[in-house]
């Protein structure tokens, strides 16, 4: 043996080294006495006894009392792992291996079982258990599911759970009774239809189709609540501008202002089609970082941070507890409602017709009605679309749509997914008619819109401004039509563009949290609701155009005014910008909740489990986000295709081509003849009947009398506020 190793050193090998040589391919399978050699080690006896003897060398005498020397396990170990299992599953041993491996496994499994079993039977310790029995309840798996998870101790029993929505209701809306006395608030009302399913029917016992109204009160912690004398002043102001509320001349001037203020986020819209196109680059421009580049500061933007964030709790009903207290309301609180135009319409008619009850709270003098901006944002679709829509193969909408192919669009739906479709092409549209238009700006500099590269940002803004003023204004409308050789087609791609600017101005601002561009913008929407003959919306329009400029007390008008911008138009629940939703939408997405993702799939699930399980959906929601971002599962179902933006703006963009560039005596067919609701509207607003018409509606003298609420009235608000489970249930 020593010899043999000394050779080996002497010729500049080891035992690794010759054994490592011995194995490679390169030398084995050129050299026939090696290849003899390697093939006798691999089918002697000693082979298995060589690797049992690396894994465990042996030791030295017992009466040495030294250390075993560690041997090749740690290396050999992994490759053991690695091949042992794939050499039995792929040969006639895998039963035999399978055996062997459950009959290790099962006790272990068993033990488990009974660890959780016993875990299970304290309710106090269990919180694996809990959290996983809310999150499957609510995603879908079927009671038979369930009961096989509860029996392995993976989750509680039915029973448990029931009892845990019941206390999670008393509990939310114990914190909110809590905070409501801290903080300003206020509320969101909506209808909800939903269809209880029956699992086996009869003539006694059908599927229903059933209507409710469901309600989200909103809380903001760091928001500045309005002083105690808001309520009285209010009602004064009110009674004081009854026969006066806003003028003709005050909203002309407040469109101009508005106007004046958003031309550069309109010139904005303009520049970042250019900038953000693939023929400019931007990645590649050497002003790429510029601050002229970047979106204008907002009007009034909302804060963002911790203490911005609100916060939701869903109603099942609302308590009131006291006498005192409800009377307190309707001479000390001011309350805002928030809903949809068909809400917000009823509970401006609740307090008018209530006008002469015996008590502020009677008459609903706390009640401030704000109607949401999601359905504004909606309706302002809707009207585009019915301005714009033309034929199939004409300039409009429809033209549009047929070329992409986007079906469904050619009839407005208040249902399904219809405006975020119609919005996601409204936005295509608009980009490309704003390239369009740099294409014809570029035309007349006698260069391409790639060779605009060569301009600074200040010359970019610039060009960005006469194109805002040469093909997306009323001015140049006005210029076009005064000429003896009208192009029509160009007339109409200038109005379209014109009236692109505010819809997409009001979506990118309720994202961003830009109360000033909404407030800029309303006089705008309101003739183009005059104009396109939208009664409902012409009203609401006006009511918060009244209530920001007149209605509200001026000697609390920062207070007044800023508590509406600030907490009752848009809200966001992260620290992120561009998070913003408006309250209408947040409701929407609640009643998203009450219909489809927490409705309860059973034959019991009517209307008063419904009234228990509301006020902890937003428990039961915080609960799945914890558990889908534990296991990596967040973004499954929230995640979509992108949509081939610039698939579609380029299939647009064959059909635009020259649509801005002046064209003597080009006609357009009369179906493809879009009114001006705009001028229109700013028209009737001056010479029309709607500020009479709306000040008739709304003149109703309001009693000022506070007689003291009979028993029978405080008996209807007030309530035991002890809560049994058995209460909550019923």
């Amino acid at each position: 043996m020593l010899a043999n190793l000394e050779a080996l050193k002497n010729t500049g090998f080891d035992l690794a080294l010759m054994l490592d040589f011995l194995g490679d391919g390169k030398y084995t399978t050129r050299n026939a006495t090696i290849r003899y050699a390697r093939t006798a080690l691999m089918c002697s006896d000693e082979l298995p006894n060589i690797f049992r003897c690396c894994l465990k060398p042996p030791r030295w005498s017992a009466s040495a009392k030294k250390k075993r020397a560690t041997g090749g396990r740690k290396g050999l170990a992994p490759v053991a792992v690695d091949l042992v299992p794939r050499g039995h599953a792929q040969g006639d041993g895998c039963l035999g291996l399978w055996t062997r491996f459950l009959g290790g496994v099962l006790p272990s499994y068993h033990g488990h079982h009974h660890l959780s079993a016993h875990v299970r039977n304290n309710w106090s310790n269990n919180r694996l258990q809990k959290t996983f029995s809310i999150y499957f309840k609510f995603k879908g798996l079927t009671a038979k599911g369930f009961d096989v998870l509860h029996a392995l101790g993976l989750v509680m029993s039915h029973s448990w759970i029931s009892k845990a929505i019941r206390r999670m209701s008393r509990m939310t809306l114990d914190e909110l009774r809590e905070l409501v006395q801290k903080y300003p608030w206020v509320l969101t009302y909506d209808n909800v239809v939903i269809l209880f399913k029956i699992f086996s029917q009869r003539l006694e016992n059908l599927q229903k189709l059933t209507s409710g109204t469901a309600a989200t009160a909103y809380l903001k912690p760091g928001a500045t609540p309005l002083p105690a004398s808001a309520n009285q002043d209010l009602k004064e102001q009110r009674a004081a501008n009854l026969d006066s509320p806003i003028t003709i001349r005050r909203v002309l001037d407040l469109a101009a202002v508005g106007n004046k203020k958003l031309r550069p986020y309109y010139a904005w819209l303009l520049l970042a089609a250019l900038i953000h196109s693939p023929d400019f680059d931007l990645s590649t421009y050497k002003f790429k970082d510029h601050t002229l580049l970047q979106k204008p500061p907002p009007l009034n933007p909302l804060p963002i941070g911790k203490d911005a964030k609100s916060m939701q709790f869903l109603l099942s009903s609302l308590h009131m507890y006291g006498k005192q207290w409800v009377e307190s309301i309707g001479r000390e609180k001011v309350i805002a409602f928030i809903g949809d135009q068909l809400t917000v319409s009823r509970l401006r008619g609740l307090f008018l017709r209530r006008a002469g009850d015996d008590s502020s709270f009677e008459r609903l003098d706390f009640l401030l009605p704000i109607f949401g901006w999601f359905h504004v944002a909606m309706q302002a679709a809707n009207s585009l679309h019915a301005q714009y829509l033309g034929r199939a193969k004409g300039h409009g909408f429809l033209a549009s749509f047929t070329l992409l192919g986007r079906k469904g669009l050619h009839k407005t739906s208040t249902e399904g997914p219809f405006h975020a479709h119609l919005n996601e092409a409204i936005h295509h549209v608009g980009e490309a008619e704003f390239r369009e238009i740099w294409r014809t700006v570029a035309a007349q500099s006698k260069t391409t819109v790639e060779g605009l590269r060569s301009k600074t940002p200040s010359e970019l803004v610039d060009l960005a401004t006469r194109a805002l003023s040469h093909h997306a204004s009323s001015e140049a409308l006005e210029t076009m039509r005064r000429r003896p050789d009208r192009d029509e087609v160009q007339e109409f791609h200038t109005q379209f563009t014109r009236d692109l600017l505010p819809y997409l101005t009001l979506v990118a601002a309720i994202k961003s949290g830009d109360v000033g561009s909404l407030e800029a913008l309303l006089p705008t929407f309101l003739f183009r609701f005059i104009g396109g003959g939208n009664n409902n919306y012409q009203e609401e329009a006006l009511e918060l155009l009244n209530g920001l400029n007149v209605d509200w007390p001026q000697n609390v008008a920062l207070h007044s005014s800023d508590f509406v911008r600030q907490n009752c138009w848009l809200l966001t629940f992260t620290d992120n910008a561009d998070n913003f939703v408006s309250f209408d939408q947040a409701q929407e997405h609640n009643i998203k909740d009450i219909k489809v993702t927490y409705k309860p799939p059973g034959p019991r699930g009517g209307w008063d489990y419904m009234r228990i399980l509301h006020p902890a959906i937003p428990t039961i929601r915080t609960n799945a986000e914890f558990i889908d971002q534990e296991f990596n599962t967040l973004t499954r179902g929230k995640k979509h295709t992108s949509p081939s933006k610039e698939k579609d703006i380029q299939a647009l963009l064959g059909r635009l081509e020259d649509v801005h560039e002046f064209k003597p005596g080009r006609k357009l067919d009369e179906e493809d003849k879009p009114e001006d609701y705009i001028a229109a509207g700013g028209q009737t607003w001056i010479f029309g009947e709607t500020r009479e018409n709306w000040r008739k509606k709304r003149n109703f003298k309001r009693s000022t009398e506070e007689r003291a609420m009979g028993g029978d009235a405080a008996s209807d608000v007030s309530q035991d506020s002890e809560h049994s489970d058995e209460q909550i249930e019923e």
